[in-house]
């Protein structure tokens, strides 16, 4: 039996072996090593890597204290399963985590040309764009004709995972044809093509004769561009006269072509109101020749003997106004109209009817009866009884059914304004009536304290209208239009603005 002392350090050994376990990655061949200490009572380990970002698991059994495997780069962990001499697990370790990176070819990029400073001493910048690299990659500058080699810097810059430099610096060298090579941790390297190392006193002096002759450049440039604009502009000047002399000859036809034009407008003036002097004494004289000719007639065949003329057209007169209104009397319609229509209610104030329901507006039906027995040129006046409904309230949930329904008689005084003779005509009407409301609340089991409420109540109301009234056929009429209504309902006043449509017949 084993001593419990025993089992005890033998944990605590276990524990204190994987707080401390450390990992080691290298490239050998491009072969990576993990290594961790080694267990004593361990006769075989076995291994699980995965991706830090979740996959599937790679797992390797060794009897050593490292294992050696290839994987892409990415970041990893992994975690070590110890197992005794029968094979059982004596110990796991915490995940532990770790980095592999490519062993790739560096690429680089610079100029064809560089100069060095004329002092010496004074390390030199080439620009450069130089691509897959490591922190700790390494610089030189080699000379393609005699072999020699300088060391430089590379200036890098980080980008997440990415490490990449825009500029190497090197001692002073001499002219001549010189590479950058670039090798990376890995061994592998890259030369740049050639560049042309130039001294920078022979550089400026060929920059100050390229300025020199760009200066002189410029000049005869400006001279020839000031030589063109002061052809351009004599050029424009007399572009400019030719087009004021033609403008100024234009005008003159112009003005001659107007002084014609008048001239002719005139005549063909004159000649119209001699046209239609010639007309009206034409017309004149075959006027009096008709009255002459009714004149015979009516001597000859004078139905009211006794009369004077005057006297006769009178009666005349008379008669035809009588048969007039029998024919007019006999074809009218009564106006008695009868409408049926829908509207919509739109809560325009009140106390608190607009919180029983999500919305503001009261869809609702609408019944019209009018009589317009008074007409006197232009007007008509008569009553109207109107009866609405609507469902001002409908409530179902888990503590109570509610259901509010109003029905609402009015009776109003109708004013007919005609627009269009026998045709259209515009509604204004005063009216006043009851408004009555039917309530009835059923409250579900889970209320025990509460009865059923039903009730019905009436409240004043009074109002106006203001409507369009067409009767597009003698039977047939349409109205729509807006009204507004105050209910008396005690401590909450209500008003309702109702635009509505209604069609029906006429008798």
């Amino acid at each position: 039996m084993v001593n419990k002392k025993t089992v005890l350090l033998r944990y605590i050994f276990i524990f204190l072996f994987f707080v401390f376990c450390s990992q080691i990655v290298f490239s050998e061949g491009f072969k990576q090593k993990v290594y961790w200490e080694t267990e004593p009572n361990a006769s075989e380990y076995k291994v699980e890597i995965i991706p830090a970002d979740g996959g599937k698991s790679t797992y390797f059994t060794t009897s050593e204290n490292f294992v050696s495997f290839s994987m892409p780069a990415g970041s990893y962990k992994y975690r070590v399963t110890a197992y005794d001499v029968l094979g059982h697990e004596s110990s796991v370790s915490e995940w532990q985590s770790f980095k592999i990176t490519k062993a790739v070819e560096p690429v680089v990029k610079t100029p064809q040309k560089v100069s060095v400073p004329q002092k010496s001493g004074e390390n030199f910048s080439i620009p450069v764009d130089v691509q897959n690299i490591e922190e700790d990659s390494k610089v030189e500058l080699i000379n393609k004709a005699t072999g020699k080699s300088v060391k430089g810097k590379l200036n890098t810059v980080k980008t997440g995972e990415t490490v990449s430099s825009a500029s190497v610096e090197f001692p002073k060298v001499s002219e001549g044809e010189w590479v950058v090579k670039v090798t990376n941790p890995s061994g592998l390297s890259t030369e740049s093509s050639l560049i042309e190392v130039e001294d920078e006193a022979a550089v400026l002096a060929k920059r100050a004769a390229e300025e020199q002759a760009e200066k002189q450049r410029i000049a005869k440039e400006q001279a020839e561009k000031q030589r063109i604009e002061q052809e351009q502009k004599e050029k424009l000047e007399r572009e400019k006269q030719l087009a004021e002399e033609k403008h100024r000859k234009e005008e003159e036809l112009e003005a001659k072509k107007k002084q014609e034009e008048e001239r002719i407008a005139r005549e063909k003036e004159e000649q119209e109101k001699r046209r239609i002097e010639e007309e009206r004494l034409a017309q004149e004289q075959k006027e009096r020749q008709e009255q002459e000719e009714r004149q015979r007639n009516y001597e000859e065949e004078n139905p009211y003997k006794g009369m004077t003329k005057d006297e006769a057209e009178f009666e005349e007169e008379k008669k035809l106004a009588k048969n007039n209104f029998k024919n007019k009397k006999k074809n009218n319609a009564l106006d008695l109209n009868i409408l049926a229509g829908a509207g919509m209610n739109f809560n325009f104030y009140d106390g608190q009817l607009h919180h029983f329901k999500s919305e503001d507006f009261y869809p609702e039906i609408k019944l019209k009866v009018s009589w317009l027995p008074v007409k006197i040129p232009g007007w008509r006046f008569g009553a109207e009884l109107e009866v609405d409904g609507m469902q001002v309230q409908k409530t179902d949930n888990e503590y109570y059914e509610m259901e509010m329904l109003a029905l609402w008689p009015q009776l109003g005084v109708l004013v007919q304004k005609e627009l269009v003779p026998s045709t259209l005509y515009l509604n204004l009407k005063a009216d006043a009536g009851i408004f009555f409301i039917k309530t009835k609340v059923g409250y579900t089991s889970s209320v025990v304290s509460k009865s059923p409420v039903d009730g019905i109540y009436s409240y004043i109301s009074f109002g106006g209208a203001l409507s369009v009234f067409w009767i597009p056929a003698k039977h047939l009429v349409i109205e729509a239009g807006g009204e507004f209504r105050h209910i008396a309902i005690n401590d909450m006043p209500t008003g309702y603005a109702s635009p509505f449509v209604c069609i029906g017949v006429r008798f």
